[in-house]
């Protein structure tokens, strides 16, 4: 599944992968290659992919997870490379 469709079955099994190692604590890291709050961002422009967004924050809700750059720098504005997103 290519991550620039709007599907989430790429991060569901990334989820169900992580879920079968049975470990309580694990790091993620990588591009989710979406936006998870666009209000950090000074040109965003739209929601992309939003039903793989959603099951990302659905996923962060659900299983307590932090994002460490966010807790340091919670309001933080970023750009996207400087493009018109």
């Amino acid at each position: 599944m290519a991550l620039s469709t709007d599907s989430p079955v790429f991060y569901e099994n990334c989820f169900n992968l992580i879920h079968c190692m049975k470990n309580d604590s694990y790091i993620i890291c990588g591009d989710f290659n979406l936006v998870v709050d666009p209000n950090l961002y000074h040109n965003y422009k739209h929601i992309a992919n939003p039903k793989a967004r959603q099951f990302i924050l659905n996923s962060i809700e659900d299983r307590q997870l932090s994002d460490p750059y966010r807790e340091l720098f919670p309001s933080q504005k970023d750009t996207l490379g400087g493009e018109q997103i």
